[in-house]
């Protein structure tokens, strides 16, 4: 949608400059002439209204006169003398672009495109009609098609091309070229991934005042990416970028308020920018965030009925109503400042619709603000879970397993705790450990039980731990090893895990009184490493 939405921008942006620029004005005092020539300008004055305007280029136009083509397509897109009618335009470009004008070629792009009213969405044709421009020059359409390339659209998907097209177009100075061409190199996208020179295409835009590249730049400075440190700076581009009306920046705005990052801590103006966001641009994090703003109680009174609600609007989501780079954009701007605030949601869960969804499933697995109801805590898990949404794919594994509100599924839990623990959800990983060991998912595997317990051991589950420990002192999935068994069960011991005291003390008089002070050392350098990531 964001991308939709720059491209209709620039198709407007760009008509009306070269409708501007191709029409001269001649002042003879009180009398005025309009006139197309063969060269296919607009001679234009101050005293003509937009009937006589478009009256003047449709007789142009129907004479055959290029320019006159184009600039009637333009007047029917904008409704400059008439109503409008996408269709019409579509008809008008079509002409002129057959005699080769790049302006009206690249329209004709655009809807094909976009699949805009005047034409069928077609890829092939968005292709054709890009190529034919931006082999002429045409910044905007050599963006658009670098785009194409990138996402498949009617041509091989193939980000070497995307990265050459992306570079022609912000080599003349286009600001979605030089965004775009930021991405690249931030991704590592057909191009070597380098943060410095995503930061300088951002910066080149930015201050053309293209907002997207301006928040990016605002998140650059909140990671420290291809820049040093700075959230003081960061909060500066965020507010640029707000003011330029990009909902993105507002809701990160509303983060670094809403955290004190770089800007005093103010629950109220963080709850104002997500307001905003969500309002003026249907924001579906921001509609979280909100929601979290009532659960928690900050900047409102704590109100669950309140959170529900603002959760619910959040889980709602058109069909259709992302594009690639949209949802890209919110994952890797959104979610990376996610990461840098060291907040636990990882970079799939922070779709604000998805996990909105987890979180209602939360409320009606505990009752909060509502009446328990397991069977509406596994739909909300559902919907976060096939979104990916680690969290809510360790829950869903985890009512079936314990055949809350839906039936008892050993299988299906372990489908579930395989995809959480991919994403390395701890306790998902330990639990995956347990299916293996216990057979409960259809398959016994010591060995794969010993791998996904150290998984979550390593990332300081003090019960994967223990378990890992027993896995040393049985020889299960692992080679039997006291002194190993007797370090997971001294760091599980320490982090709260009583059952692993036990084996603590049952191991150390077995141990040679070297092998048990080297095994203390190690368990003393393990609690240090293996400390909760949560």
């Amino acid at each position: 949608m964001r991308k939709y939405l720059v491209r209709l921008c620039g198709a407007f942006s760009e008509g009306w400059r070269v409708f501007c620029e191709s029409s001269h004005q001649r002042a003879e005092q009180d009398s005025v002439e309009i006139k197309y020539d063969n060269s296919s300008y607009i001679f234009a004055s101050w005293g003509l209204d937009d009937g006589q305007a478009a009256d003047l280029a449709r007789k142009a136009a129907e004479q055959g006169v290029t320019r006159a083509q184009y600039d009637l397509g333009m007047m029917y897109v904008m409704g400059k003398g008439m109503e409008t009618d996408e269709q019409q335009a579509a008809v008008w470009f079509r002409k002129a672009a057959m005699q080769g004008d790049i302006d009206a070629q690249y329209e004709l792009a655009q809807m094909y495109d976009g699949g805009r009213i005047g034409v069928t969405r077609d890829g092939g044709e968005a292709a054709r009609w890009y190529r034919k421009a931006a082999e002429q020059g045409h910044s905007s359409a050599q963006s658009g098609l670098g785009y194409l390339y990138r996402v498949g659209h009617g041509v091989e998907q193939d980000d070497y091309q995307a990265a050459v097209w992306y570079r022609k177009s912000a080599e003349q100075g286009n600001t979605s070229g030089q965004y775009h061409l930021g991405i690249m190199h931030f991704m590592g996208w057909g191009v070597e991934q380098d943060d410095s020179l995503a930061v300088d295409w951002w910066r080149k835009a930015a201050e053309q005042r293209d907002r997207y590249a301006t928040n990016s730049l605002g998140v650059m400075y909140c990671l420290g990416r291809g820049v040093a440190k700075n959230e003081t700076q960061a909060v500066i581009w965020f507010k640029k970028a707000a003011d330029r009306w990009d909902h993105l920046a507002q809701y990160n705005l509303g983060l670094m308020y809403e955290k004190g990052l770089g800007i005093a801590q103010d629950y109220q103006q963080a709850l104002a920018l997500y307001h905003k966001a969500a309002r003026d641009y249907g924001s579906q994090i921001a509609k979280y965030q909100i929601g979290m703003m009532y659960f928690e109680g900050q900047g409102v009174a704590k109100d669950y009925q309140q959170a529900e609600r603002w959760f619910r609007r959040a889980a709602l989501v058109r069909k259709g109503q992302y594009r690639w780079d949209d949802a890209m954009y919110c994952k890797w701007l959104a979610q990376n400042i996610c990461l840098a605030m060291n907040w636990d949601n990882s970079m799939e869960e922070y779709r604000g619709y998805a996990i909105a969804h987890y979180t209602l499933g939360q409320m009606h697995e505990e009752g909060i603000g509502m009446a328990q109801d397991y069977g509406r805590a596994v739909g909300r898990y559902r919907k976060a879970a096939e979104q990916g949404v680690a969290s809510a794919q360790y829950s869903l594994g985890r009512m079936y397993e314990l055949g809350r509100g839906v039936e008892q599924d050993n299988k299906q839990a372990t489908v579930w705790y395989r995809n959480a623990a991919e994403q390395g959800v701890v306790a998902a990983q330990n639990s995956l450990g347990r299916m293996y060991e216990k057979n409960l998912g259809g398959e016994k595997d010591f060995q794969q039980a010993a791998v996904w317990y150290r998984k979550a051991a390593e990332q300081g589950d003090a019960e994967a731990q223990y378990n890992l420990g027993v896995k040393y002192e049985g020889g299960q999935g692992v080679p039997q090893d006291y002194k190993l068994a007797y370090i997971w069960f001294s760091v599980a011991a320490a982090n709260g895990y009583v059952n692993a005291v036990k084996g603590r003390d049952r191991l150390a008089p077995i141990l040679p009184p070297a092998v048990l002070i080297e095994a203390q050392e190690l368990a003393g350098k393990y609690f240090e490493q293996y400390q909760p990531q949560w």
